[in-house]
């Protein structure tokens, strides 16, 4: 069995040794980077025996975001898209801006993603109407193409059923897992739609309806 050994000025010495039992090939190769890593990062393999700096795996949720919407939108028996209206969480018994990582960035009701990776975006969407009998939907929309295209991802249905003039609340939630592969093109936005007037609830710093954005892990 070979070693390298290689001796240090001050007598000890380290040594590099092949593994206890027999390679599953006669020639196992290990090509070396050109060139140092930065701080913190291992050594990885493509698995043909190519090694390169990588930063480390990290362990734990990395971004995990919420926005409200802060006032009523109106909705009449059409889909409407929010457009505004909406913030990061800043509940008066929470704190501001309790966040993980970089968070969302938000422009005219339309979400981008601060890295790739896989996401689990829920909904939590409040109703009221006093309209008898009506449905209402809170819907999530994907787009992989700066938005020239959306699609449905999760649609989210309650009635909201009125039994004498006054305001009736409901609640509807969803969850969708998207595979976010590129922060430049792929877009998240949110609509209702209901068959009769209603409002989807918002409240400056109460969470009557919320999204929550969490990265799950790598794409």
């Amino acid at each position: 069995m070979s070693t390298i050994k290689l001796k240090h000025s001050g007598g000890n010495s380290v040594s590099l040794n092949p593994p206890t039992s027999a390679p599953t090939s006669s020639e196992v190769a290990f090509k070396l980077p050109n060139a140092d890593g930065s701080a913190g990062q291992v050594i990885k393999t493509d698995g043909s025996g190519n090694l390169g700096f990588v930063a480390q795996p990290t362990s734990g949720l990395t971004e995990v975001d919420q926005f409200i919407l802060t006032s009523d939108l109106t909705v009449n028996g059409t889909a409407t898209t929010v457009t505004g209206n909406l913030a990061r969480s800043n509940y008066s018994f929470g704190g501001a801006n309790a966040k993980i990582g970089t968070g969302m960035s938000e422009s005219s009701g339309v979400f981008t993603f601060p890295s790739t990776g896989k996401y689990l975006v829920t909904t939590c969407a409040s109703f009221k109407s006093d309209n008898p009998s009506i449905y209402a939907a809170f819907r999530t929309q994907f787009s992989t193409d700066s938005g020239s295209n959306y699609y449905y991802t999760a649609v989210n249905y309650t009635n909201i059923r009125d039994d004498g003039g006054n305001f009736v609340y409901a609640t509807a939630n969803g969850q969708s897992l998207l595979d976010v592969t590129n922060t430049s093109t792929d877009r998240i936005r949110f609509s209702a739609t209901s068959n009769g007037t209603m409002y989807v609830v918002g409240h400056s710093n109460e969470a009557y309806t919320s999204i929550v954005f969490m990265r799950l892990g790598d794409t």
